[in-house]
């Protein structure tokens, strides 16, 4: 429900977009980048507003993890991923110093409004950058523009899209959240973890799908750009998004390993992107061995931890 939702949603409202006459970079880089990233807003939303605080904050940092080690790694052994100098110059430090910044909020083991609001001002900041870029015709950037569909525009067809698009993000949004409390309970695992993993994994589906396509049909210029665009906006605008509406609790001693995990791929993306500026075979098989160890170690540290009900 979650990946056809966000399918569903993201095509209409772009449709509805190129009806209105806007240019496809500008859609592809505000339209269909929200879309793409909207079952992690909505399971995040959903998940803050039942006070399950840990299955939002962990889906974000989950999400990201999966991005980088499974997304990209998962990718890469399909094909090897080419990676744009516009990607190494920009987004990627882009990318490092929110990460960086994430880490240093959330040490206390709080991430209050205020942190929440300087992630939204940073988030329209990189919004504005990134619609400057595309005006000026930098074909370096992201390229979102795959998803906006080639036959020509129905409002009322596309409005219908959109409608039922949200409508079935929102009831998977509510399943996934209800579904992951089950788990924690019947597993006797906490919040955080069910965030972390199995919630985490399901909102990278679209992600997921997008660039394992890309990567069969050659196109892997696409994979590298929008994960690193989808990192920048999980955290920037999702995790700011939702801590707008209340500060996010956590627990604080998992999520500090966690997020120095999410910080250690981060930085390691440097070294492999910038290395024949691609990602091959064998560090996409690191990659995604990182990725698996992380899994391991979070179902390993939980009894260590006393982090079971």
């Amino acid at each position: 429900m979650l990946n056809v939702g966000a399918h569903y949603l993201v095509r209409g409202s772009a449709n509805i977009a190129k009806a209105l006459g806007i240019r496809p970079v500008l859609i592809g880089l505000t339209v269909v980048a929200f879309g793409t990233s909207a079952p992690e807003f909505v399971v995040s939303l959903i998940a803050a507003a039942k006070q399950q605080m840990g299955i939002s904050f962990g889906n974000i940092v989950g999400s990201n993890i999966a991005n980088i080690g499974l997304i990209l790694g998962m990718s890469a052994l399909i094909r090897p991923l080419q990676v744009t100098k516009s990607v190494i110059r920009y987004e990627l430090p882009i990318l490092t110093v929110v990460t960086l910044l994430f880490l240093w909020f959330s040490f206390n083991g709080e991430f209050s409004r205020l942190e929440g609001l300087i992630f939204c001002l940073l988030a329209l900041g990189f919004i504005g950058y990134t619609i400057y870029m595309g005006i000026r015709g930098n074909s370096e950037l992201p390229d979102y523009t795959h998803e906006i569909p080639p036959e020509p525009p129905s409002f009322v067809k596309d409005s219908i899209k959109t409608v039922v698009g949200m409508g079935t993000l929102l009831a998977g949004s509510h399943f996934v959240v209800e579904s992951g409390i089950g788990l924690m309970r019947a597993f006797g695992v906490s919040e955080t973890i069910i965030g972390l993993t199995v919630i985490a994994v399901g909102t990278s589906l679209p992600e997921l799908a997008t660039s394992i396509v890309s990567a069969l049909k050659g196109e892997t210029e696409i994979c590298v750009g929008n994960v690193i665009g989808s990192n920048i906006f999980n955290t920037l605008f999702i995790l700011g998004g939702v801590a707008l509406f209340g500060s996010i609790a956590f627990e604080r001693d998992l999520i500090r390993i966690q997020l120095l995990i999410l910080t250690t791929m981060t930085l390691l993306l440097f070294p492999i992107l910038k290395s024949a500026n691609e990602v091959n075979k064998w560090e996409g098989s690191l990659l995604l061995a990182g990725y698996l160890g992380f899994i391991f170690f979070i179902f390993l540290y939980k009894p260590a931890a006393g982090l079971g009900h």
